[in-house]
C-alpha cells in the first residue's frame, strides 16, 4: 500500500509512518488505529499518544498524519553510468542444454545488472588497492532522449549511479572520472581477475568469494554471474577505442541498443522459438532452426538472424520516411531485411507494443503502420502477451480469424443463453438444398443484387455442399459452410500447408512467414480462411447490406468507403461485430446468419433478431454499436473467386478505441487481437486497420 512517491526516477507505492500531528507517536502498522506496541498508549481500538498528549481523548484520526517520510540529504561525489549494454541478451544467459538463465525475481536484465556492479566493485577493490566500502551503486531511473519529463518507465533509460556515502566525497570518484583511461582501467582489472579466478576450474561455479560474490551484496548474490559479468566487460571493453565526449548523458539515444525490456524480451524469444514437425513446423521443414547472434547491421550494432536456412539481418530502431516511400514517418523496433533482397520479399518492420504506452495511441498505431504497409513494408506487431508461447506460457491473445475468437470482444457477458447457444449451433449455416458459393440457388436469390452473378470453375469440380442433394447427403454437416470452397481452393492454390499455420501464436506466425516468405501464399491462405466468415444465406441479400453501408457510414473513415465502393459488382459481404445484427460476436462457429437467428429472450424483442420490433434501424443501431469492442468488414467481388485473384477481397478490422471502450476490462484483449489479425490482413491488398478515435479525427488519409 502507499501512495505513490518518486525514488530514483520511479514512482512507486511506498507506505511511510503514520504519527500523531502533536505528540509525534508513531501508529500501529497495517491497520488505521491499532492498539498496542511501544512508544504510546491507546483507548480501545483509537490512535496511540503518549500520556500528556492533548489530542488523546479526541475521537478519530484527525491529528493522525498519514505518510510522513524521513530523508537524509547530503553533497558528495556521484558517477552516473548509461549502459544500455545491460538490457541486450548475452550468450551467458544460455544454462546448459540451450536454456536460458532467468534471475529469480523474473529478468534477465536484473542478473546482468547484478552480476556488473560485482564485478565493478572488485575492480574498484583493485584499482584503489584497498576497500571500498563507502561506494555503492544502485539503479535509476531518467527520461530517454526526446522523452520529456513525463516519460515512463518502460520508455526511459536505466542509469547506474555509483556514489560516495561520505559526505562532500572522499575523492575516489573525482579521481576516477579526471581521465578515461581510468574508468577503462577499472573495467579491464576487473575482467582479468574474473578470468583468472580459480572458480574458472570447476564447471559447476558460476563464480566464488574471490570475484563476484559478497556479503555486503548477499541479497543479489543468486542474481549474479561471473559469466554475465566477463561478457558484459568485454562488450564494453571492445569499443574503448571508439570513446566520444558528449555534454550530458540525458541526449544519447541508444537507437541500436534496446529501448525497452519487451525490445529485448523479443530477441530472447525469438532464440526460443522451436518450430518442429510435430508443431507444423516451417523452420524444420525449410531446413534449419531459429539463430540469433549480434553483428554491425549498417554499421550499428543489431543481429543476424538464421530461420530455416535464411539469412536476416534485424536493424534496432530503423527511421522510415518519405525517403523510403513511407508517408508517415516511423521508427519500427526492429527492421527485418533478407541477406538476399528480391522483388517478392519485403522488409518486416517489427514494433514490439506494451499495453500501458500504446493502451491510449491505437489511432496513431494504425495510421503508421498502414502508411508501412501501403509503402510495400510488412508490418507485424507483437506484445508481451503474444510472446508469452516462447517463454512456455500461455498467450492470453484471442484469434480474430478464428470464430470462436470474437467471443472475447464483447463487453457484455451472457449475451447469448445456453438454449440460444444451443438453437444457434445446431443449424450450422445450412438449410435445405443450400447451394455451392457463389452459383446456385438460394431463399435470397436476387434480394439486392446488382449484375448478374457469374458460376465459378471451382463449383465443377467440388464436392457437394454438406446437406445438399449429392454423394454427401446423410453425412456429418460441417459447422464451417464455407470447409467445400476452402478445400477447392486449397487444391487450386496448394495452400493447405500455409492455411494451417494461420492461428499459430503471432511470433511463431513471423517466424514461418521467415523460414517460407511468399507473401503471394500467404495472401491466397488469408483469402481462403476469411471465407469462413461468409454466410451462404445472408452474403448477396439486402439486410446484411443495408447492415453492413450503415455501419460504414458510421464507423468507417471515407477513404475505406471509397476503397470499398470501387471494387465491382456483385459483391459478397460478411463481417463481425453489432454491425451484423447478432450483437457480438458469439462465438458459436455456425457464422453471421446463425448468429442472427440465434434467440435472445427479452421482453419487446424481436425474436429472430434481437432487437426491439418496434424500434427503428437507427436506434437498434446505435444500441448494437456499444456492444462489441471491435468490427470486422469483409467485401468480395464475386468474380475474384472464379478469376483466382486473391487480391481483390477488402477486410477491414476497426477498433473501438474510444474512451468509455478503453475503460473496458476487455480492451487489452481485443487491442491484442486486432494487432495479431491485422498482422495476416495485411496480406491483402485492400486490408485496413482503423480505430474509431482515428476515423472521427479524419487521420486517415488517401494512401497511394
Amino acid at each position: 500500500g502507499g501512495q505513490p512517491t518518486a525514488f530514483a526516477g520511479l514512482s512507486l507505492p511506498r507506505e511511510g509512518f503514520r504519527v500523531c500531528r502533536r505528540c509525534g507517536t508513531v501508529q500501529a502498522r497495517g491497520s488505521r488505529g491499532d492498539a498496542g506496541g511501544d512508544g504510546g498508549d491507546s483507548d480501545g481500538d483509537g490512535p496511540r499518544h503518549t500520556r500528556t498528549c492533548s489530542a488523546r481523548r479526541a475521537a478519530g484520526q484527525a491529528d493522525v498524519a498519514d505518510c510522513l517520510y524521513l530523508y537524509r540529504e547530503f553533497r558528495s561525489e556521484a558517477v552516473q553510468m548509461l549502459l544500455p549494454v545491460l538490457d541486450a541478451p548475452l550468450s551467458a544467459d544460455t544454462r546448459p542444454g540451450g536454456r536460458r538463465a532467468a534471475s529469480p525475481s523474473g529478468g534477465l536484465s536484473d542478473r546482468r545488472i547484478s552480476s556488473f556492479v560485482a564485478a565493478l566493485e572488485l575492480g574498484l577493490r583493485l584499482h584503489f588497492r584497498g576497500r571500498i566500502d563507502h561506494l555503492r551503486a544502485t539503479v535509476r531511473h531518467g527520461a530517454a532522449a526526446g522523452g520529456g519529463a513525463g516519460a515512463s518507465a518502460a520508455a526511459s533509460h536505466r542509469y547506474l549511479l555509483l556514489y560516495d556515502t561520505v559526505p562532500s566525497g572522499t575523492g575516489y570518484l573525482k579521481e576516477l572520472m579526471s581521465d578515461p583511461a581510468e574508468m577503462l582501467s577499472v573495467f579491464r582489472a576487473a575482467r582479468d581477475a574474473l578470468e583468472s579466478c580459480e572458480c574458472n576450474r570447476d564447471p559447476s561455479k558460476d563464480g566464488c568469494y574471490r570475484c563476484v560474490f559478497a556479503y555486503r551484496r548477499s541479497r543479489e548474490m543468486a542474481e549474479t554471474s561471473r559469466d554475465a559479468a566477463v561478457e558484459v566487460l568485454d562488450r564494453i571493453l571492445a569499443r574503448a577505442d571508439a570513446l566520444e565526449e558528449v555534454p550530458s548523458l540525458g541526449g544519447v539515444r541508444i537507437d541500436a541498443l534496446l529501448d525497452s525490456e519487451l525490445e529485448a524480451r523479443f530477441v530472447e524469444a525469438l532464440r526460443r522459438v522451436e518450430l518442429g514437425e510435430g508443431g507444423g513446423g516451417a523452420a524444420r521443414d525449410a531446413g534449419g532452426a531459429v539463430q540469433v547472434r549480434a553483428d554491425l547491421v549498417r554499421g550499428r550494432p543489431g543481429y543476424v538472424l538464421t530461420v530455416g536456412g535464411r539469412t536476416y539481418y534485424v536493424e534496432p530502431q530503423a527511421v522510415l520516411g518519405p525517403s523510403e516511400g513511407v508517408a508517415e514517418p516511423s521508427r519500427p523496433d526492429f527492421l527485418i531485411r533478407p541477406a538476399r533482397p528480391s522483388p517478392g520479399q519485403p522488409p518486416v518492420a517489427v514494433f514490439t507494443d506494451g499495453f500501458e504506452f500504446h493502451r491510449a495511441a491505437a489511432d496513431a498505431d494504425s495510421l503508421k503502420r498502414m502508411a508501412l504497409a501501403r509503402a510495400g513494408f510488412l508490418v507485424w506487431s507483437l506484445t508481451w502477451h503474444d510472446l508469452e508461447a516462447a517463454f512456455g506460457g500461455a498467450p492470453d491473445v484471442p484469434d480474430l480469424l478464428a470464430e470462436e475468437g470474437w467471443s472475447g470482444v464483447t463487453d457484455v457477458p451472457g449475451l447469448l443463453g445456453e438454449e440460444g447457444r444451443s438453437s444457434a449451433g445446431s443449424s450450422s449455416g445450412v438449410e435445405g438444398s443450400a447451394s455451392d458459393f457463389p452459383g446456385g440457388e438460394d431463399r435470397n436469390r436476387g434480394e439486392g443484387r446488382s449484375g448478374a452473378r457469374p458460376s465459378s470453375g471451382i463449383e465443377e469440380n467440388a464436392p457437394d455442399f454438406p446437406g445438399g442433394e449429392g454423394p454427401n447427403r446423410g453425412k456429418e454437416v460441417d459447422t464451417n459452410p464455407m470447409s467445400v470452397l476452402q478445400r477447392a481452393l486449397d487444391r487450386r492454390w496448394d495452400t493447405a500447408r500455409h492455411r494451417s499455420r494461420l492461428h499459430a501464436p503471432a511470433l511463431t506466425l513471423l517466424v514461418r512467414y521467415l523460414a517460407d516468405p511468399e507473401p503471394a501464399q500467404w495472401q491466397r491462405a488469408v483469402f481462403t480462411e476469411l471465407l469462413r466468415f461468409f454466410d451462404r444465406e445472408r452474403m448477396l441479400g439486402g439486410a446484411l447490406r443495408t447492415r453492413f453501408d450503415r455501419a460504414a457510414a458510421k464507423e468507417l473513415p471515407g477513404p475505406v468507403r471509397e476503397a470499398l465502393a470501387d471494387l465491382p459488382a456483385p459483391l459478397a459481404l460478411a463481417g463481425r461485430g453489432a454491425w451484423t445484427g447478432s450483437g457480438a460476436g458469439d462465438g458459436t462457429g455456425v457464422g453471421v446468419r446463425a448468429s442472427v437467428g440465434m434467440e435472445v429472450r427479452a421482453g419487446g424483442q424481436d425474436a429472430k433478431h434481437g432487437r426491439d420490433a418496434a424500434a427503428g434501424p437507427a436506434a437498434n443501431a446505435g444500441r448494437d454499436a456499444g456492444r462489441t469492442l471491435a468490427d470486422l468488414f469483409i467485401a468480395l467481388p464475386l468474380a475474384a473467386v472464379d478469376e483466382g485473384d486473391a487480391g481483390e477481397m477488402a477486410a477491414i478490422v476497426h477498433l473501438h478505441d474510444d474512451e468509455a471502450s478503453r475503460e473496458s476490462a476487455r480492451y487489452r484483449h481485443t487491442w491484442n487481437g486486432v494487432l495479431r489479425l491485422f498482422n495476416l490482413l495485411q496480406f491483402l491488398p485492400g486490408a485496413w486497420w482503423t480505430t474509431r478515435r482515428g476515423a472521427r479525427s479524419g487521420l486517415y488519409p488517401e494512401f497511394a
